[in-house]
């Protein structure tokens, strides 16, 4: 308990304390630091508020620009951006595989270490929000019964 007293301390207030759980105090609100994570605010930033969404077009050039080492993924990337900058719409199957080349050559992993962690949610939202909207759902509760399968037959034997 006086663990935590002592990270409440002026003294203290400019390092991290790993074990409270209580309210940051007003006077390092005062000086700007997180209530949350207790580092330093950047200048003008609103406590708890995240980065403005970015523009899908936005998205795809920067996971355009971070493949440049995978010709793969920056295929995918550059198809994905040039159809957003004519105002086409992107079916959802390239997006898809834009995320899964992307995530299995490291390429969203090196976009996450670049970047903060609200900068790269901020940068992958957006395509995979695009995902979630256009792709279908598939069911498995309500599956067709197929007559050729032995185990699921109406009847049997088959004839």
């Amino acid at each position: 308990m006086s663990h935590r007293l002592d990270c409440l301390s002026p003294q203290y207030a400019d390092k991290k304390c790993e074990t409270d759980k209580l309210p940051a105090p007003e006077y390092l609100l005062e000086r700007g630091f997180d209530e949350r994570s207790r580092e330093p605010r950047p200048p003008g930033t609103i406590p708890g508020r995240r980065l403005p969404g970015v523009d899908i077009k936005d998205a795809t050039l920067i996971v355009l620009t971070e493949s440049a080492d995978h010709p793969a993924v920056a295929a995918l990337a550059r198809s994905a951006y040039d159809q957003f900058a004519l105002g086409e719409s992107v079916d959802y199957r390239l997006l898809d595989d834009l995320i899964g080349e992307a995530s299995g050559k490291g390429v969203l992993r090196a976009i996450h270490h670049k970047y903060s962690p609200m900068a790269y949610e901020a940068i992958i939202t957006p395509i995979l929000a695009e995902i979630g909207r256009q792709k279908p759902i598939r069911s498995a509760r309500y599956s067709r019964v197929s007559d050729d399968d032995p185990l699921t037959a109406k009847t049997w034997p088959p004839g």
